[in-house]
């Protein structure tokens, strides 16, 4: 397949322990991430959950990052050698991602983690990494332990995540919300509250560590912001209505709902039933249409407000009034996407081409689609993994690991695990989709750039309720940019 009209993205490496194989020269008294690895096939390895509950986020996971590396080694690979991803599934459990590591690491010789998954799995797998120094780029959570802003222990090195960490979005969280939504007439993407009201839950681990940034960022508001603040904390489920009322009381016209998924659903819920509505924004773990109540979401929109999910990607093209779109996409998925138009009763929508979807997602797109049939996939749930937004993450980590490897190459330097890093650490990556991370000087915190996504609500042309819709309506911006607009 054709290489990407956007560079790919850098995902983690790991440095295995081997016995006689794998790691040239490794001994049990030197480096392991000195030695040379010398395997015909590139190991890569993950435990992502394939079945159980977390099967419909793990199965389309792994399948873009084996689209990811697919794509890379149909360009050639590593000096022809190709790469090749090991999975064990864990089954949510996080003791047996841990037992699993140990195998990948020790047993199958990987070179590096792609994709680590699934924060209790993550807290129990890293110690395992950081202790053989084995590379890993890209981990499906935001968990605190992830969380460096110089590393310099090779171990904690090895740790490179990408996805957005919840302190980072907890602070972005804040900020939004303050920051004037409009700056010189022109969108800034904030929402521009004046009384603020900040939700956590307790039993909720992201919404924790949202609040360490929350917590942090208020360094940087005015006094006036910071009094204009009111939080409150959820420890029990029967806890929601009471908090919601505290909110209403202070007259908050904003809400951050610093939570993941459950407790959005829930503080959902429990405004519904308070009559109360405000501007809401929450995490991008919350953007996905079927978190929330498309009734809620039409009262919401009807009393004058909005409910806001940031994003670390954006997959759309850009478009103005005089020239449409810039980019009309006619590649082997085309024919899909007029089925659909014309299932939906338009079917000349599609006829030059499909519309509103950046160049770079199709590139991506069509890699994921070529991937799924080369595995023997039906070409129906091929297309569907195609735009599938777990599918795609799964993509940004493969394209990360595969850029690094890359940039390795072309130094002409060995390919080791300790030239990886430094490697890794040497120049700005490309985020597939998104901008650009860095980890030079150990900088360890993720993506720090975020979208905005908006939710509607239409109802049903039967009368049987709501259906919810989004839509993004900013583009990627930077924390500082909103710490300027405070000022």
């Amino acid at each position: 397949m054709k290489k990407k009209v956007m560079a790919l993205m850098a995902v983690a490496t790991a440095a295995a322990l081997t016995i006689g194989g794998g790691l040239v020269g490794c001994d049990n008294g030197s480096a392991s991430e000195e030695k040379v690895y010398d395997k015909d096939v590139i190991y890569v390895g993950n435990t992502v959950s394939t079945t159980g509950a977390f099967a419909t986020v793990g199965v389309p996971f792994n399948i873009g990052v084996n689209a990811a590396l697919k794509a890379y080694n149909d360009d050639g690979g590593f000096g022809g050698k190709n790469v090749q991803l090991k999975h064990y599934d864990d089954g949510g459990d996080a003791s047996a991602s841990a037992t699993y590591m140990e195998k990948l690491i020790h047993e199958d010789e990987i070179f590096a983690v792609v994709g680590n998954f699934y924060g209790p799995s993550i807290e129990a797998n890293l110690p395992i990494i950081k202790d053989s120094h084995t590379p890993m780029v890209y981990a499906a959570a935001g968990n605190d332990v992830l969380v460096n802003e110089h590393a310099t222990d090779f171990g904690d090195r090895c740790v490179m995540p990408v996805q957005p960490t919840y302190i980072t979005e907890g602070r972005m969280l804040l900020l939004r919300a303050f920051a004037p939504a409009m700056n010189s007439n022109e969108v800034t993407g904030a929402i521009g509250g004046q009384k603020v009201g900040v939700i956590t839950v307790t039993t909720d681990e992201g919404s924790n560590g949202m609040k360490k940034g929350i917590d942090a960022e208020k360094a940087n508001l005015t006094d006036a912001q910071k009094a204009n603040i009111t939080e409150v904390n959820i420890s029990s489920s029967d806890g929601y209505t009471a908090a919601i009322a505290t909110l209403k009381n202070a007259g908050c016209d904003t809400v951050v709902a610093a939570v993941t998924q459950a407790s959005f659903v829930a503080i959902q819920a429990a405004m519904k039933a308070a009559n109360y509505y405000a501007n809401i924004i929450t995490s991008y773990n919350n953007a996905s249409t079927s978190q929330v109540d498309a009734e809620f979401v039409a009262n919401t929109t009807a009393a004058g407000k909005a409910i806001y999910a940031q994003s670390w990607i954006n997959i759309y093209d850009t478009y103005d009034a005089t020239n449409g779109w810039s980019y009309y996409y006619k590649g082997e998925l085309w024919d899909y996407y007029k089925g659909v138009a014309a299932a939906l009763g338009t079917p000349t929508l599609y006829d030059n081409g499909v519309f509103m979807y950046s160049e770079e997602y199709w590139g991506i797109a069509e890699d994921i689609y070529d991937y799924c049939v080369s595995a023997n996939i039906a070409a129906l749930d091929a297309f569907n993994y195609s735009y599938n937004s777990y599918a795609l993450a799964g993509y940004v980590a493969g394209d990360m690991f595969t850029q690094g490897l890359a940039e390795l190459e072309k130094s002409d330097k060995e390919l080791t695990q300790k030239n990886f890093v430094d490697i890794m650490e040497s120049k700005d990556y490309h985020v597939s989709m998104g901008n650009s991370i860095s980890f030079a000087n150990g900088a360890r915190r993720g993506v720090e750039e975020f979208g905005l996504t908006v939710f509607s609500a239409a109802a049903n042309a039967d009368g049987s309720g709501y259906t919810a819709q989004s839509a993004t309506i900013c583009d990627l911006v930077s924390i500082d940019f909103y710490r300027d607009l405070i000022k």
